[in-house]
């Protein structure tokens, strides 16, 4: 036994390359097998048992070799003949019976010979499994994994199977094969109640919590924002000043019945307060307000300009002119109980 591992380790390369019959090889990688075991049994290390299944592998990689080009030559019958026992002088070719080979002793050998170089070497290193290296890839393209995630999503926000299948392009028994798993997950996890947790972890949870929060609250407010931006843009906004452009040409046509000294004329006529009747003024004060109603049809726009708003387009621009009507809004209001302040006084 320790000769014969001995010759495999110190004469390998030579007898591979002496080995020029299917029977040699056969032969070669026997003995290097059992130069294996012997080294496994004599706990001579790792790359020691390596090495001779590596000579193994090279031997029987070199008989598969020969067995294609025999059956490439047309010295070897295949096609079902392998498992025959006709002699080569019936067939006038060679069968697997005839060199003492098994169909599977054939198969795996021209398996191991079909294999490129890098495939065969991490073989021999013991990066690979042989069933991993010689594993044909199959042609038809990877399955895409189901997305749960998406799905269990869906499912929560309240769509149906058959909207979910159509939203992600799933076959609904899919859909729902995923659900029932996502229960059955779900229900398996244990309940953490937080007086299982200790004081520090349970701070620890709530800050973790809070944080969260704080950031999934940022994150709705940035997406709001934008999606109102979008609609402002590309929606409301185009419609808007679309309108009110039609309002600049319409109103830059007014043309009235009187100048602005003849309007001021009859308002200061009709206020109420030139009244000294108490009975009149209502009346008048009705007058006042009708009259004053109508300013826009009685000038023109020369002596009466329309004045018109900037249409804001951004979220931050509506903002901005809100703020603006409010503060205008709270001077004027100021002014007012001013006002009613010293009149009361």
């Amino acid at each position: 036994m320790e000769n014969s591992s001995l010759l495999v380790f110190e004469r390998g390369a030579q007898l591979l390359a002496e080995a020029n019959t299917i029977q040699a090889a056969r032969e070669l990688k026997a003995l290097a097998l059992t130069a294996a075991e012997y080294a496994q049994q004599m706990k001579l290390g790792e790359q020691a048992i390596l090495s001779a299944k590596g000579y193994a592998l090279e031997a029987e990689r070199k008989m598969g070799q020969m067995l294609k080009e025999m059956a490439e030559k047309g010295e070897r019958r295949t096609e079902g003949g392998d498992q025959r026992s006709d002699s080569a002088e019936e067939s006038g070719r060679v069968t697997l019976a005839n060199i003492n080979v098994t169909p599977k002793e054939s198969f795996n050998a021209q398996k191991l010979a079909s294999l490129s170089e890098e495939a065969f070497a991490e073989l021999k290193a013991g990066k690979v499994t042989r069933k991993a290296a010689t594993r044909e890839k199959s042609s038809k393209s990877p399955k895409p994994a189901p997305r749960r995630g998406e799905v269990a999503a869906l499912a929560h926000e309240g769509l149906s199977t058959t909207e979910i299948s159509r939203t992600l392009d799933i076959k609904p028994r899919r859909i729902s094969q995923i659900l029932r798993e996502e229960h059955l997950r779900r229900d398996a996890l244990p309940d953490i109640t937080p007086d299982m947790l200790s004081m520090s972890a349970r701070q620890k949870l709530e800050t973790a919590i809070r944080q969260h929060k704080e950031k999934l609250s940022a994150q709705w407010h940035v997406a709001i924002r934008a999606r109102v931006d979008e609609i402002l843009l590309n929606t409301i906004g185009p419609r808007l000043r679309k309108e009110q452009d039609q309002a600049r040409k319409v109103m830059g046509k007014r043309n009235g019945i009187m100048d602005r000294k003849t309007y001021r004329l009859i308002m200061s006529c009709l206020h109420p307060d030139r009244i000294m009747d108490e009975k009149l003024k209502p009346l008048y004060a009705r007058a006042f307000d009708l009259f004053r109603s109508v300013k826009i049809l009685l000038l023109d726009e020369k002596n009466d300009p329309t004045e018109f708003v900037g249409l804001p387009t951004t979220l931050a621009e509506w903002d901005a002119l809100k703020r603006k009507a409010t503060l205008a809004r709270k001077r004027k209001a100021g002014v007012t109980n001013e006002k009613s302040v010293t009149k009361a006084a």
